[in-house]
């Protein structure tokens, strides 16, 4: 989520803000923006953008205004839901003002939260989600997919399911990748070093492993799949499990090559 802010702050002061939120109207009517210090470089990683903001006489607040003016071009093809609150007026207008504003893309339905309808919000916004196909439920679905991996030791493949943590989509992000499994503390574990370490940002700390997790020790940076079961430690950081029995493979006393391979 990100928040677009004027790069002049309003006025505390009620009626100066109205003032200044006419002129700006004004202004956009004559093709002027003003000027707002957020900006995004991409939105490739987005397939739907949902874009909110108060309504101002009847028109969109004018630093959206303004940011989907200058992000147009970036915005191109995005599906964009839009939700707004107002004190009265319609969202009509507003979506008419995104709609010249970004053009080349598809509006979804939108949604309209005004001072008469705030009690029914927690009914409203989860059928309004669940139209466009971005429910909670729709969510965790998705959360499960492009998570399968393959580990490929000579002649035999076995299957794993990552985590949906930061690590674990800097691992899928580097695949296919080939390394040798080095046996550890007499077949306790398979390690390995990545190079360069992954990324720990957007990951929880601590696990209890089991056989078959595939973890990170954060103080040395390496990979380490568990053959056996191993002590709680907040220094473990688990990216994923080898599935159903896949982990005797594993379970020898020599180092393995091995490929890991996106399902």
């Amino acid at each position: 989520m990100i928040e677009v802010v004027p790069e002049t702050p309003y006025d505390n002061d009620y009626n100066s803000m109205l003032e200044r939120a006419r002129e700006e109207l004004a202004a956009i009517g004559q093709g002027t923006y003003p000027a707002i210090a957020t900006s995004m470089e991409s939105f490739e990683d987005y397939d739907i953008v949902f874009v909110g903001y108060p309504v101002w006489y009847g028109h969109m607040a004018t630093p959206m205004q303004s940011f989907l003016h200058s992000h147009a071009d970036l915005l191109a093809g995005k599906r964009i839901a839009l939700f707004a609150s107002s004190g009265s007026s319609l969202i009509s207008t507003s979506e008419r003002d995104a709609a010249s504003l970004v053009p080349d893309t598809t509006f979804e339905e939108s949604l309209l939260l005004t001072s008469s309808t705030l009690d029914d919000m927690e009914n409203r916004i989860p059928v309004w989600l669940e139209g466009l196909g971005a429910s909670r439920e729709d969510n965790q679905e998705d959360a499960t997919e492009g998570l399968g991996i393959n580990i490929i030791a000579g002649d035999q493949t076995v299957t794993a399911t990552m985590e949906d943590n930061g690590a674990a989509r800097d691992f899928l992000a580097r695949l296919p990748l080939e390394v040798t499994l080095e046996d550890y503390n007499n077949g306790t574990e398979k390690i390995f070093y990545p190079d360069p370490e992954l990324s720990l940002d957007d990951t929880p700390r601590g696990c209890t492993p089991v056989p078959g997790d595939i973890t990170i020790y954060e103080p040395w940076g390496n990979v380490a799949i568990f053959c056996r079961d191993w002590s709680q430690s907040n220094s473990l950081i688990k990216i994923g499990h080898i599935d159903d029995n896949g982990i005797e493979t594993f379970n020898v006393p020599d180092d393995i090559t091995v490929r890991f391979e996106k399902q």
